[in-house]
């Protein structure tokens, strides 16, 4: 399966940033393309800004037939309504197959300081979490602070609690984030251990922009780690990018696109 690891430009509007999923899906030339944490939105943009159903649902459409006219799975973040009584979205990361089917949505359990400090999502129960299957394999995700949050040990993280409580082997943990990536990081570190501890190869991809401007030096740096531990492959920080790698070989395949508005 080769998956690549999608570092799009962030707009301040749903159709930009649409507009970035939907190039990438496209150019990519891979099984699955994966995109962070509020990839249809940008972080900041929902942290403060207003969700609108009918602009999440435009957007999804255009996802999805993208999918399916580029033969190319895609997992993507953005808010969403999971159903017409629920008054706040999720914080969600979104699975659309080939054939351009969402096969699930998988809501964020642990909120940050600021999510839960501007009340823009709704929590999602521990339960709401499942496995998944994609190209024949059984997948799980974790949003951002599910996977670097960790306090005290790592079997008492959120990432250990969350991937346990399946009760599945995984062959693949997905993790999309807006995070630092930095070389003493939480996020950059993690993905070794918990790779080998899963017996699961770990894709994390983190956004490269917050959507208004200033690099921190930290973000970006999505990487693959093998279920050994090793880092396969790593991508550029703080620069919008496509970075591909085939999990079936041992050596990477990357190609990288420079995006420009």
């Amino acid at each position: 399966m080769t998956i690549a690891m999608c570092q799009i430009p962030m707009s301040l509007t749903i159709a930009g940033n649409c507009r970035h999923i939907v190039d990438a899906i496209t150019e990519a030339n891979a099984d699955l393309a994966v995109f962070p944490e509020c990839a249809l939105t940008g972080y900041n943009y929902v942290m403060g800004g207003d969700i609108s159903r009918s602009k999440l649902d435009e957007a999804f459409l255009q996802i999805q037939a993208a999918c399916r006219a580029s033969k190319t799975a895609a997992i993507f973040g953005a808010p969403f309504f999971g159903s017409p009584e629920q008054y706040k979205p999720w914080n969600a990361a979104i699975v659309v197959n080939i054939e351009g089917e969402l096969i699930t949505v998988q809501p964020k359990i642990v909120f940050t300081d600021d999510e839960i400090r501007n009340d823009i999502f709704l929590p999602a129960e521990p339960e709401s979490r499942s496995s998944f299957q994609l190209n024949g394999k059984t997948c799980a995700i974790l949003i951002c602070s599910e996977f670097a949050g960790v306090v005290g040990s790592y079997t008492s993280s959120h990432c250990y609690r969350i991937l346990e409580g399946l009760n599945t082997k995984l062959d693949a943990v997905f993790v999309i984030g807006v995070m630092d990536m930095g070389p003493h990081s939480k996020g950059n570190s993690l993905a070794e251990e918990a790779a080998r501890h899963f017996d699961a190869d770990f894709i994390v991809v983190n956004t490269a922009e917050w959507g208004f401007g200033t690099p921190t030096g930290n973000l970006g740096g999505s990487k693959i780690v093998s279920r050994k531990g090793e880092l396969l492959v790593q991508a550029v920080f703080d620069e919008p990018s496509i970075t591909k790698h085939k999990l079936s070989e041992p050596t990477t395949v990357e190609a990288v696109a420079i995006y420009a508005d």
